[in-house]
C-alpha cells in the first residue's frame, strides 16, 4: 500500500512539472550577476578594437529556442544604439553537469557571437571627413 501511495505522489509530482510554463521572456530580459546574483540573461565584454563578446544564458526549452536569438539581438540592438550590426555566433551549446562518472543535460543553454556594430548611416565614416588644410586658408 505504501509503495503505491508513493508511487501515486511521484506521478502527480511530475505531472505537476509538466504543467508549469515558463516566465515570459520580457521577464526574463537582463544582464546576468549583478546585486542579485542572476543566473539567466545577457552579458557583454567590449574589446579593445569596439567589438563585443555577447553572451545569453536562457533556460533551455525546445519549443522557445527562437527567443534565445531574439534576446541576443535585442541586446545587441542596444549596445550598437539601434543601429545595424554584424553578428558571429560562434557559440550555441546546451550545458551539461557531471557527478564525476556521469554527464546529464542541464537546464540552460549558452548563445555566444562577436558583434560588430556598423557605423550610423548619419555620421560619415572617419575616411570621408574632410580636413580643412593649412594651405587653404
Amino acid at each position: 500500500m505504501m509503495r503505491l501511495l508513493s508511487g501515486a505522489l511521484s506521478l502527480a509530482a511530475v505531472a505537476g512539472l509538466a504543467a508549469c510554463e515558463l516566465p515570459d521572456s520580457s521577464l526574463a530580459y537582463g544582464p546576468t550577476g549583478g546585486s542579485t546574483n542572476r543566473v539567466f540573461g545577457y552579458s557583454e565584454r567590449k574589446n579593445d578594437d569596439g567589438t563585443y563578446i555577447l553572451t545569453v544564458r536562457f533556460v533551455f526549452d525546445p519549443r522557445r529556442t527562437d527567443e534565445i536569438m531574439a534576446i541576443w539581438d535585442r541586446r545587441a540592438s542596444e549596445l550598437c544604439e539601434g543601429g545595424a550590426y554584424d553578428k558571429a555566433i560562434y557559440k550555441s551549446v546546451r550545458e551539461s553537469i557531471s557527478d564525476g562518472y556521469n554527464v546529464y543535460p542541464a537546464n540552460s543553454v549558452i548563445l555566444e557571437g562577436l558583434l560588430t556594430c556598423e557605423p550610423s548611416s548619419g555620421t560619415p565614416a572617419a575616411s570621408a571627413i574632410e580636413v580643412p588644410s593649412a594651405a587653404a586658408e
